[in-house]
């Protein structure tokens, strides 16, 4: 999704569009691309006299079929109001019925009414992560009143008070005795007690408790405790006024309930979006487990040991695991990286150091059409034998052997014949088309500028961008031969004579079922290249 998209998007969810708070919801939800760019707009936008009302409870307590009578009489007052309901999903397969709106159906054709499922995803704390950033789209909607919903909860799930203006926990009678009244947990969130089904023998004795526990309490400390019968509406406009006689009463509260709400997606926020990576780590040491050679606890240990936070932002790999992991990706997916990726990748390798840091260089991220467009340039003049361009070292003698080499590593990897011209010629067109990498990315040095020094920092750049993708899950693969063919590079690129490409770097999504990298170094002896005089 465009950058034009999310704005054209944004412009309607500010126009009050109901079919566009659908979708702003579901990318949210699903941290697609454009996720943290609309959440930005609508934590600007906040409308911060709307009344947010949470309300949790025990499964079968009663709470959809109160929330459809609040509804109800906060319609007749003239006020639009937004419902987020969250259900439980299925630790095996991840569904989730999603039923809560079945007790809220007579609204569903009410344009003051706006009702939303969420399944919780293995969330703990009562309320999905999906549920919690659509919260904010509602906020900045602008709905006179939200209900927030939680799944049906326990003892400890108490994130609700923090993403709410009134707790309200609602009780069915005859669930437990006064002992688990006693119990920490979601009764001490609470800013209104219901005792809902109050129209069972046992209301009366579970309003006395209540009472009873709260006793020792100061006045203006005390919940609220109300009866309702949800079934015919006994009580629900008494616990309709009192929401705004709470909140009021609880406004020093909110500062510190916020303070917490921040930290914690500051938090999430940073967690959703490492989570990729340190699954696919995890998943590769599970197998280790599986096989014997690791417990979990010394590969969650491996796990954490991989990862170093540096103060300037980013997540790494230990330097010498990740060099020697790193592997050049000759097969890839055409699934898109999206720009949000490209970014925070581009932004972690132009940390690179060099000699001077005067970086005389520049670089170019091509997708697309104008990425299709030099492939076919490439194609062509391959399959025509239009002469390459490569800038020869000193050494070339010892270059070319190098070359030469590793081409025959590489047939042989593929199980390529020296006489299968056609596959060879196949596996030749494959890397001056970048191997189908949905991104390649060109460096250019100036000619009129010292090159070693340009090529210095390059390489640094490179080195950094390769170990940067791999932490987003993408794969590299280096290429001189990027830049052999230089028509289309400068027809698409519209380069001027000064600006030299000096090396391409494709990069995407590994295609899982192309045969593996297996080359290995062919040189026998450093000595080949360069020479070794020892520390001093």
């Amino acid at each position: 999704m465009g950058r034009m998209i999310i704005r054209e998007l944004l412009e309607r969810f500010d126009r009050r569009d109901w079919k566009v708070l659908g979708k702003a919801i579901s990318i949210v939800e699903n941290q697609e691309e454009g996720c943290w760019e609309i959440l930005n707009h609508a934590w600007k936008t906040a409308q911060a006299e709307c009344l947010v009302v949470g309300i949790t409870g025990a499964g079968g307590a009663g709470k959809s079929t109160l929330i459809d009578k609040l509804i109800r009489i906060c319609r007749d007052r003239d006020r639009t109001v937004g419902v987020l309901a969250v259900d439980p999903s299925s630790p095996y397969t991840g569904g989730a019925m999603l039923g809560d709106r079945v007790r809220m159906n007579a609204h569903s054709s009410d344009p003051g009414v706006y009702i939303r499922s969420f399944a919780s995803r293995g969330s703990f704390g009562g309320i999905s992560q999906g549920a919690k950033y659509a919260l904010y789209l509602y906020k900045a909607f602008g709905f006179d009143v939200i209900f927030l919903e939680s799944l049906g909860v326990g003892q400890a799930e108490t994130d609700i008070s923090c993403f709410v203006d009134v707790t309200t926990v609602i009780l069915a009678p005859g669930n437990g005795d006064a002992i688990q009244l006693a119990k920490a947990g979601t009764q001490e969130i609470a800013d209104i007690f219901v005792i809902n089904k109050g129209d069972k023998p046992e209301a009366e004795m579970l309003r006395l408790q209540l009472m009873a526990e709260f006793a020792v309490v100061p006045e203006e400390y005390r919940p609220l405790i109300v009866k309702t019968t949800a079934k015919d509406g006994t009580g629900v406009e008494e616990l309709t006024d009192c929401f705004s006689q709470v909140s009021r009463r609880l406004l020093p509260a909110r500062r510190i309930k916020q303070q917490i709400r921040i930290e914690n997606e500051i938090f999430t926020g940073a967690a959703c979006f490492y989570e990729p990576q340190l699954r696919r780590y995890a998943k590769e040491l599970t197998q280790e487990v599986l096989a014997g050679t690791a417990t979990p606890f010394e590969a969650a240990i491996r796990l954490g040991s991989k990862i170093l936070i540096k103060d300037q932002g980013g997540i790494y790999m230990q330097m010498r695991e990740a060099i020697q992991s790193r592997k050049s990706i000759r097969g890839y997916l055409p699934e898109p990286v999206s720009k949000e990726v490209l970014e925070q990748v581009l932004e972690l390798a132009t940390r690179a150091v060099s000699a001077i840091n005067m970086q005389p260089w520049e670089f170019a991220v091509v997708t697309g059409a104008p990425l299709d467009a030099i492939r076919q340039c490439n194609t062509e003049d391959l399959r025509n034998q239009v002469s390459v361009d490569i800038p020869e070292p000193e050494a070339n003698g010892i270059y070319r052997d190098r070359r030469i080499e590793i081409a025959k590593q590489l047939f042989k990897a593929m199980d390529i014949k020296r006489e299968d011209k056609e596959r060879r010629n196949w596996w030749l067109e494959r890397g001056f088309r970048f191997f189908e990498a949905p991104v390649l990315i060109l460096v250019m040095a100036d000619e009129e500028i010292d090159p070693l020094v340009s090529r210095l920092d390059i390489g640094c750049f490179t080195q950094n961008l390769c170990l940067a993708a791999m932490e987003y899950g993408l794969g590299t693969c280096v290429q001189t031969q990027a830049v052999m063919y230089q028509r289309g590079i400068r027809e698409v690129l519209k380069l001027p004579e000064s600006k030299r490409p000096v090396v391409g770097i494709a990069l995407g999504y590994p295609e899982p079922e192309f045969p593996a990298n297996k080359v290995v170094s062919c040189r026998e002896k450093v000595e080949n290249i360069t020479s070794w005089t020892g520390f001093y």
